[in-house]
C-alpha cells in the first residue's frame, strides 16, 4: 500500500492497535514522521509508547497499517529486515525536563512557544 500523502523517506502509521495477552495496549494510533522533522511521542509511564514503537519496528504483532513507501505490515520478515531500524530508548528521570536531558532542544524552545 502506498499512502496518498507519501513522501520519500517518511514513515506513516494508520489505525495501529496492539494487544498483548488479549489486553489492548495501544489503540487507534496514527503517526507520521517525515525526513528532517523532529517528532516527539510523549505520555506517562505505561501509556504504550514503547509498545507502539516495537510494533512499528516489527517486534510486536499489530493491526493497522505501517508504511514506508510499502505496507510494512504485509512484508515477510526477510523483506521487513531490509527497511527496519533498531529504535533506541533513553531512560528518563521524571523530575528532569527534556531540556535538562538533551540541551540540543533548547534552541527550539522559542519556536515551540511561538506556535
Amino acid at each position: 500500500m502506498r499512502f496518498e500523502t507519501y513522501e520519500a523517506g517518511m514513515i506513516e502509521a494508520r489505525d495501529v492497535w496492539v494487544a498483548i495477552s488479549g489486553k489492548r495496549i495501544v489503540t487507534n494510533v496514527d503517526f507520521v514522521a517525515r525526513p528532517g522533522e523532529i517528532a516527539a511521542f510523549v505520555g506517562p509511564n505505561g501509556s504504550g509508547k514503547t509498545t507502539f514503537f516495537k510494533a512499528l519496528s516489527g517486534d510486536l504483532a499489530f493491526t493497522g497499517t505501517v508504511a514506508n513507501d510499502r505496507d510494512l505490515s504485509a512484508m515477510k520478515p526477510v523483506e521487513a529486515a531490509s527497511v527496519r531500524a533498531v529504535l533506541a530508548q533513553a531512560w528518563s528521570d521524571p523530575d528532569r525536563t527534556v531540556f535538562d536531558v538533551n540541551p540540543s532542544f533548547v534552541p527550539m524552545a522559542g519556536r515551540l512557544h511561538a506556535q
